[in-house]
């Protein structure tokens, strides 16, 4: 989960590493401001359940690579 340490800890290790944080979720979670609602580490969120977004993404994806 992105609310419990450790591994709520894992992303702002990965964007200390210089990464790029892909949020799938029902709605922001990772580095929320409180006041603006807006992820601070969030580099790409996906509105939904990975279940669903994810395949979406690899055919987008895809497509663009294909071209």
């Amino acid at each position: 989960s992105a609310q419990v340490f450790p591994a709520a800890g894992i992303p702002y290790s990965v964007k200390q590493r210089g990464g790029v944080i892909f949020e799938f979720n029902q709605e922001a979670s990772l580095g929320v401001d409180p006041f603006t609602g807006i992820s601070t580490i969030t580099d790409y969120f996906f509105h939904g359940d990975l279940a669903r977004m994810l395949p979406l993404l690899a055919a987008a994806v895809g497509e663009r690579y294909e071209a």
